[in-house]
């Protein structure tokens, strides 16, 4: 079995609007797009001022108002890797034809020397702080682009996946104590957009990982998370660590169902970092996180992400080739 899919779904409910099945289904074929938007500005790890921008995509032609917002995050190993190529072209164009407004964006790259583990860890912090002062402007400018402001996916793939993981839920009274706030700034950043929330909904993590998975906490936003059980650079599991960042796809998800946090996994068996660049397993895991998005557009209706009755969850079972458990709890 090729693709290993357990997905965390909900009954869906038949709205009118919701007819075509969008978010679900690509309903939309052509696309508006607003390139190289600065957002804010920060310090490079060489002192130097940088210009933050982001590209927008949103459906062309769409009548509706108030849409859901995913804001996306590169990967690269937080030293290359930019907002218009490879995946996050992927991820941006196909979301957005699903009628999401999509929000992609460059952020300050660089791991200062020697690069030890808390150097990965400081230029991780930067990215988080320009992800939260992107989302504080992509909410600032909610009307411009119709967005519903209750409804804002964080999202990125490797390192953008482990940007997107602690930009959710690290806090900062959780920050490692070695960690140089005088120096780095606070988990909030000063990347700009000050005084606007950064609150996000939901989480879709593409083959990241975090450094510390119980930074997850019981009252937490859902997660949903994409990986190759044969990834050799960033762990699907907790089996080595990416430069402090040990805890894989799996790791969070079961996290996540641990604390009975709406959540979901989608694993391709065999394949390895961005799934090999394999197509159709990367259409596959684009489908399946839109299914879940789906039912977070259509479930979420209070702060935390989902709202759902859990006492509808038959027992929880075990699936999963090769020997390997997965949970796995479906409507």
């Amino acid at each position: 079995m090729k693709n290993i899919s357990l997905i965390f779904a909900l009954t869906f409910l038949a709205f009118p609007f919701y007819g075509q099945n969008r978010y679900k289904n690509e309903v939309f074929t052509a696309i508006d797009s607003v390139m190289n938007m600065p957002y804010g500005m920060a310090k490079t790890s060489k002192g130097e001022d940088q210009i933050l921008t982001l590209d927008v995509y949103q459906p062309k032609l769409d009548t509706l108002k108030k849409r859901p917002l995913v804001v996306f995050i590169h990967g690269g190993g937080f030293v290359n890797g930019d907002k218009r190529t490879g995946y996050s072209k992927t991820v941006a164009e196909n979301l957005t034809k699903r009628g999401f407004v999509v929000a992609s964006i460059n952020y300050r790259l660089g791991v200062e020397a020697p690069r030890s583990d808390m150097n990965y860890f400081e230029a991780m912090m930067r990215a988080v702080q320009d992800g939260k002062a992107a989302i504080r402007f992509m909410r600032k400018n909610a009307l411009q682009w119709g967005i519903d402001t209750s409804k804002i996916v964080i999202s990125g793939g490797s390192a953008g996946g482990m940007t997107a993981l602690h930009l959710a839920y690290l806090d900062q009274n959780e920050v490692p104590a070695d960690f140089n706030t005088a120096k780095h700034g606070t988990v909030e950043g000063s990347s700009g957009n000050d005084g606007i929330s950064s609150k996000v909904h939901a989480v879709v993590n593409f083959w990241g990982s975090m450094a510390n998975v119980h930074w997850i906490k019981p009252t937490d936003i859902p997660v949903f998370n994409v990986h190759g059980t044969a990834d050799k650079t960033v762990p699907f599991d907790s089996s080595f660590s990416y430069h402090g960042f040990k805890h894989g796809s799996l790791i969070v998800y079961e996290q996540a169902l641990r604390l009975g946090i709406p959540t979901g996994i989608k694993l391709s068996e065999g394949l390895g970092h961005t799934l090999d660049n394999n197509q159709t397993a990367i259409r596959t895991s684009l489908d399946e996180v839109a299914q879940w998005l789906y039912a977070f557009v259509l479930y979420q209706t209070h702060p935390n992400g989902f709202l759902y009755p859990p006492n509808q969850f038959p027992p929880t079972r075990s699936v999963g080739p090769s020997g390997i458990k997965y949970k796995k709890r479906m409507i």
